[in-house]
């Protein structure tokens, strides 16, 4: 790392969260931003005390801003599938929102790595958005990723829960790991500075592109399968893979893939990210929350919101972590993979 951060309290970065999700979902204009809800997952009070500089802020394409409340969690899912062909005016609309945050609540739209710099260097409190695309389905054609960077855009993932032409996701029946586009499209994005972030793809897709990559990948929100087997967590090879590319994953807050059969606990999280520092090392773990993006699911007892990663990270030193180790996973990886992707 090229520069270092002057802050008592260590600045956070978390590799997902859906805020454009909640505002179109729920938030429909009655509650303001800047106002510290009980019930919210994050807002700028929330960021601010909790010293959040830098969140990924994931645009979901397969889902309409008219969404229908009404239908169950078949007709629900059905429903986002269908609505990936307009992805790219969903796009449109979710940038609408994070601009509109920018400029009410002058958070930074990081299109560069000199602009983190600035932010972890201020000595005042400041927020930057990393805009990321939750699943490559609105770039038609390869040549599209370079209007969604202009548009600001530095990370896109390859899929979501869906396959597409870019790879195959976690749930596909046949997992024939990453396509001739798929391959194309990590091509480019490496040659322009666009993050490949692979969650939600399968295990093939995920080893195909970490090899392919010239530059170090994340995969953003995921967990362990050895202690739960789904197929959006993921397990020692991939894991192994990742250390040995440089790359990091994001540890997510989705009770449903930290523990089998009970809502987790904060210390549940603690065990599991101290077991990943002594199996893997400290250089290849971060955090991604998945804040406002849970569905059905609800984040682990005692981290209910932002301001309760302080905790988490406190619990870890208390256990046993060092100071450094807990800085790499704070923000100190995710930024070496920043810094070796951003122009």
């Amino acid at each position: 790392m090229k520069f270092e951060v002057n802050n008592m309290k260590n600045p956070l970065v978390d590799l997902h969260e859906d805020i454009s999700l909640y505002i179109i979902r729920d938030f429909n204009g009655r509650y303001d931003f800047n106002e510290d809800l009980d019930n919210r997952y994050g807002d700028i009070p929330k960021y601010k005390a909790a010293n959040m500089r830098l969140i990924f802020a994931s645009i979901f394409p397969g889902l309409q801003s008219h969404i229908i409340y009404n239908r169950n969690v078949y007709d629900y899912y059905n429903y986002i599938y269908n609505s990936f062909t307009l992805g790219t005016l969903i796009v449109w609309e979710h940038l609408k929102i994070y601009y509109g945050l920018s400029n009410h609540f002058n958070i930074k739209i990081i299109e560069t790595f000199r602009e983190i710099k600035e932010i972890f260097e201020n000595k005042k409190w400041m927020l930057g958005f990393i805009l990321h695309i939750e699943g490559a389905d609105p770039i038609i054609e390869i040549d599209d990723i370079h209007m969604i960077y202009r548009l600001g855009v530095r990370s896109i993932g390859l899929t979501w829960n869906k396959s597409n032409r870019y790879g195959a996701a976690c749930t596909a029946i046949k997992d024939y790991g990453l396509t001739d586009a798929g391959y194309e499209l990590i091509k480019v994005a490496n040659k322009i500075g666009m993050i490949i972030d692979l969650a939600h793809a399968s295990k093939n897709t995920t080893m195909d592109a970490i090899k392919a990559s010239s530059k170090p990948v994340i995969i953003s929100h995921t967990n362990l399968r050895w202690h739960v087997d789904h197929p959006r967590n993921i397990d020692e090879d991939i894991i192994n893979m990742l250390k040995m590319r440089d790359g990091v994953f994001g540890y997510s807050f989705i009770d449903t893939l930290i523990k089998k059969g009970e809502r987790p606990t904060i210390n549940d999280v603690i065990e599991q990210l101290i077991e990943i520092v002594d199996k893997f090392g400290s250089c290849v773990i971060s955090i991604g929350t998945d804040y406002f993006g849970f569905l059905k699911s609800k984040p682990p007892i005692g981290l209910e919101n932002v301001k309760t990663i302080t905790r988490l990270l406190a619990g870890l030193e208390e256990n046993g972590l060092s100071k450094d180790e807990i800085k790499d996973i704070a923000y100190r990886n995710v930024l070496r993979v920043l810094e070796k992707n951003l122009k």
